[in-house]
């Protein structure tokens, strides 16, 4: 049994919207397999090309979180560090029976998998934890290829989309100025994707991109984020309308 932390101790965490609350947390090791048999885009085998990206220079809100987050899950799981490349999707949704994590790793031109979620059955157990399930690699390629076609290299923090959504009016009454505002979606659900390779990093995060998207429709990015997640839903098996498990 691996676990992500013994039961006696307590670790903090932090949220998408700085609350703080105090997860037990025990990861037990599962093996499924998942078929990517529902991806069943008509697109040829496309091999790996060589993956740039521009590293961090600084970390966003998220990082110091998700960073903890990662080495608990590489310790618990024994994820290998020998790749070329890796690109991780964390869900977070503010309770720890919502967390899950995506890794795709290329080394030495192929590709693999894994999920990981939270144990189904934690209240028989009584533990709470993550389970790993196996991912089929055989159209890795495709769907590598396919987020590659949604920016998935590019795409930038959502704080930085701001102004891009931002509605105007001006005060006809004094003539004061002009009035910007935009809405917040506080609550709901937070992606932190991470580019990986051995001496570079780059992160950003969506919170409630396919909210964002709905309100916004005119605004790529979100079109973007919200197609790289139903991308890899679709590779899962997941029910676009359907939370991660």
């Amino acid at each position: 049994m691996n676990s992500f932390n013994d039961c006696s101790l307590e670790h903090q965490y932090k949220n998408a919207r700085n609350m703080k609350s105090y997860l037990l947390i025990i990861a037990i090791f599962v093996s499924i397999s998942i078929s990517s048999a529902q991806f069943n885009f008509e697109t040829d085998v496309v091999h790996p090309k060589e993956i740039e990206f521009a590293a961090d220079s600084v970390d966003n809100v998220h990082s110091k979180y998700f960073i903890k987050m990662d080495k608990k899950l590489d310790s618990t799981f024994k994820i290998s560090k020998e790749f070329d490349f890796q690109f991780r999707l964390w869900k977070d949704a503010n309770v720890v029976q919502t967390i899950t994590a995506f890794i795709m790793t290329l080394n030495k031109g192929k590709w693999s998998a894994s999920y990981y979620h939270f144990n189904p059955h934690w209240q028989e157990d009584c533990k709470y934890g993550m389970v790993r399930e196996n991912v089929d690699s055989s159209k890795l390629n495709q769907l590598w290829h396919r987020l590659r076609q949604n920016n998935i290299l590019k795409l930038p923090d959502d704080n930085k989309l701001r102004e891009k959504k931002t509605m105007y009016e001006i005060d006809t009454t004094h003539l004061y100025g002009i009035i910007g505002a935009s809405k917040v979606f506080n609550d709901g659900t937070l992606y932190y994707f991470e580019l990986i390779k051995p001496l570079q990093r780059r992160s950003f995060y969506y919170g409630n991109p396919e909210v964002s998207f709905k309100e916004y429709p005119y605004i790529k990015e979100y079109a973007q984020a919200t197609m790289i997640i139903y991308l890899i839903k679709r590779y899962l098996g997941i029910p676009l309308t359907s939370p991660f498990r």
